[in-house]
């Protein structure tokens, strides 16, 4: 039967526009989906565990920050900036400028500097979890991948940095299924080696007691990673999805496990989508989380969400997103 209703939900859903990514924003992400593509929640290498993405409390700013790579071994804690720029990296009045080829100059914090509030964040944190470790065991690196970056001596001879020249070093000794392997790999190798210099220049140095590390352990691995948004046409958004309304149903992603995907699947084709809505009263809209299938109206439906760096919440219409990736 002809439903003036349903005519209005297929014309709201194929009046949705692509949003594609920014190229600047795919940079960036290249940069952490390197790591987070073979690193699950605590990926060992030659003692080391790694976390991904993870979300400290900051009390020092009133949020959460966010650490792209923590790698913990025994003798060392190491917080990790992961970078892809190209162009020229040089250091003015303490800010960083990066010289991109299109003659763009970006200005930054002097990232070293900018880490180390998260550092602090992050001590303070395992330290209420009664995994204390002291300073002497800790270190802040920023690791820049992109071979086409040229970096000026002044930042480049800071020891928290770590050009890509010095990983390739690593690079070409590393075994592993995948380019991406093997660099993560040479960042960890990179970091670890530190560690036995440590040892030379300082007989003094010694290991975490077991039951420290075991605890550090824990608390990493229950730190959140930021949730993410599939919208159509492929740019993604990163913050904490809230509420997602369907139709009387408000749900809480809350409890969903981490890494869960939510999948909205939308029949976006004109003809087709307007053909098996109305003959065979198919829905243009559904998804399924947890156990509950729900169907979606592409003119109400919405999901409450807190977008990273942004102080309000927003609310987003279904019929925008693809999918949702809980942190």
């Amino acid at each position: 039967m002809f439903s003036r209703d349903k005519l209005k939900q297929w014309r709201e859903l194929i009046r949705v526009k692509p949003q594609f990514e920014n190229p600047e924003v795919l940079a960036g992400r290249q940069a952490e989906d390197f790591l987070a593509q073979i690193v699950e929640s605590n990926l060992k290498h030659k003692g080391a565990y790694c976390f991904v993405g993870k979300r400290v409390p900051n009390n020092e700013k009133a949020c959460r920050s966010e650490i792209d790579l923590i790698v913990l071994t025994k003798k060392q804690l190491h917080v990790i900036e992961v970078k892809n720029w190209s162009g020229l990296l040089s250091s003015h009045n303490g800010d960083w400028i990066q010289h991109k080829s299109d003659g763009q100059q970006l200005r930054f914090d002097n990232l070293t500097a900018h880490n180390s509030s998260k550092l602090r964040a992050l001590v303070d944190y395992l330290h209420s979890y009664g995994a204390a470790i002291e300073p002497r065991f800790i270190s802040q690196k920023v690791v820049f991948i992109n071979p086409r970056l040229q970096i000026a001596p002044q930042i480049a001879q800071d020891p928290n940095v770590i050009p890509r020249s010095r990983l390739d070093k690593y690079l070409k000794s590393q075994k592993g299924a995948s380019f991406s392997e093997r660099m993560l790999h040479s960042v960890i190798e990179s970091c670890t080696s530190s560690e036995a210099g440590s040892i030379i220049l300082d007989g003094l140095f010694k290991a975490m007691q077991r039951k420290q590390l075991k605890l550090a352990v824990q608390a990493l691995g229950e730190l959140r990673s930021w949730d993410l948004i599939g919208l159509h046409g492929g740019k993604i958004l990163q913050g904490d999805a809230r509420k997602l309304y369907i139709g009387s149903h408000i749900i809480d992603p809350e409890p969903l496990e981490r890494e869960s995907f939510i999948t909205l699947k939308w029949r976006r084709q004109k003809v087709s989508a307007l053909l098996k809505s109305y003959l065979l009263n198919m829905a243009l809209g559904k998804t399924k989380i947890g156990k509950q299938r729900y169907v979606l109206n592409p003119i109400e439906d919405n999901l409450k969400f807190h977008k990273a760096g942004q102080a309000e919440i927003s609310r987003i219409p279904l019929k925008e997103i693809e999918w949702i990736k809980r942190g």
